[in-house]
């Protein structure tokens, strides 16, 4: 995966000609130092590491966007404030 985003770096380089400087990486994958450690390796750049949880709540966004024909980010922002979470049995 560090080799792709290295690759995909220098892609969007080229293509848009614009430097990457850092990349963020959210979700699960923010736990695996290995991976993370390789991909500043193989770029050159800075990773940052966001929240865990981002995957999940862009999922939930994606899902409130689709059921409620909304592109909205207020309208999916109040949408989700009133959702319960169910907790783990």
């Amino acid at each position: 995966m560090a080799r792709r985003y290295a690759k995909v770096i220098r892609e969007l380089h080229a293509v848009t000609g614009q430097p990457i400087e850092r990349i963020c990486i959210v979700g699960g994958g923010v736990k695996n130092e290995t991976l993370n450690r390789l991909t500043s390796e193989l770029t050159g750049r800075e990773v940052l590491r966001g929240p865990s949880e981002s995957t999940t709540i862009g999922n939930v966004a994606v899902q409130i966007a689709t059921l409620e024909k909304t592109k909205s980010l207020d309208q999916i922002q109040a949408i989700s404030a009133r959702l319960k979470i169910a907790a783990a049995a």
